[in-house]
């Protein structure tokens, strides 16, 4: 998904000058598969979201992933992908299938 606005006024993100008028974009399957935004981009790590990691990247060019428009999978507002509710439904349906047809049990410890 791609977040689309143009610059109503000069300012400066993270050392880079964006002038009245540039078009600015937020494309988040990019920024998320930039090795140079996101420590191995490719490999599965759900901690890179608990709150210490959060924390640790702000003030720096990784502080972008954790732009809320950049962390839902549907986006965000009146342009939210409109498939979105659709997805969630069907997501609780197969959770609660699994729950149905599996026993779900856990370790004893």
């Amino acid at each position: 998904a791609s977040i689309k606005r143009i610059n109503k006024d000069s300012l400066e993100v993270h050392g880079k000058i964006l002038t009245k008028g540039d078009v600015v974009a937020l494309q988040s399957f990019t920024i998320g598969h930039d090795s140079e935004i996101v420590t191995d981009p490719m490999k599965f790590m759900p901690e890179r979201w608990l709150p210490d990691a959060i924390e640790d990247r702000k003030g720096t060019p990784s502080e972008i992933i954790d732009h809320p428009l950049l962390k839902q999978p549907f986006s965000a507002g009146a342009r939210k992908c409109s498939g979105s509710p659709i997805a969630v439904n069907e997501i609780q349906v197969m959770i609660a299938q699994l729950i149905l047809d599996w026993k779900i049990s856990s370790p004893r410890v």
